[in-house]
């Protein structure tokens, strides 16, 4: 079977002329970076993005062959945020700041140089490694059981721990209600479980040294102590 990424653009440019896909290219450009703008000043809520505009906006960047500052655009609290929203977690974020990388790199040169936009995304991504790999995950599973973090927001930092840490706490989680309203809400689409909207999470835009979240913070709001 032919993938999508390969017979898509046969079929555009077979059936459709030049002007007609640069057009539609810009039109689908300028709506998302309208939206990233929107989301990165406040003026749109999280959950109010457009779900295909999360998976799909760096691709038309990159079809388009946008400035990289259109790529920096989702360096931003705005942006994760949306994709927290969506997913639970940052992966997809992380994925776009590893595009938004990739796309300084290349454009990095004598006169025009992009240290400080790579370091920035290194940061970030940094950022995010670290919080997943320094929380331990009986942490983890007290706060999903807690109702503080979701079982799929759970499950996304997971992925930075060890296969045996990872093993240990799904299997812990397997008893708990959470863990088959997560399974069975899977194709709800954008927002997920409704419990995570609105809470605090870790800030990984912001490159401080308190980036990483604290455990005891974490901990006294599973236990249900005040404090947090």
């Amino acid at each position: 079977m032919v993938s999508r990424a390969k017979w898509i653009p046969h079929l555009r440019e077979e059936h459709f002329d030049r002007e007609y896909i640069q057009a539609t290219q810009a039109a689908f450009v300028g709506w998302g970076r309208k939206t990233v703008a929107q989301l990165n000043r406040g003026a749109l809520r999280p959950e109010e993005t457009p779900a295909y505009l999360l998976q799909y906006h760096t691709q038309h960047l990159l079809d388009a062959a946008a400035p990289a500052e259109a790529f920096l655009e989702l360096v931003e609290e705005g942006w994760l945020r949306a994709w927290e929203t969506f997913e639970g977690g940052y992966r997809g974020f992380s994925r776009d700041v590893r595009q938004a990388y990739e796309v300084l790199s290349r454009g990095h040169a004598a006169d025009q140089p992009r240290f400080a936009q790579r370091l920035r995304c290194q940061l970030v991504r940094s950022s995010i490694h670290s919080i997943g790999a320094n929380t331990p995950w009986k942490l983890l599973v007290a706060a999903c059981k807690a109702g503080v973090l979701t079982y799929r927001q759970v499950a996304h930092w997971l992925e930075f721990q060890s296969s045996a840490d990872r093993a240990e706490a799904l299997g812990d989680l397997v008893p708990h209600p959470a863990a088959g309203a997560a399974s069975r809400g899977a194709g709800r689409g954008a927002g997920g479980s409704p419990g995570h909207r609105g809470q605090r999470y870790p800030h990984a835009c912001s490159y401080r040294a308190g980036a990483v979240p604290a455990a005891g913070a974490l901990a006294r709001r599973a236990a249900g102590s005040p404090g947090y």
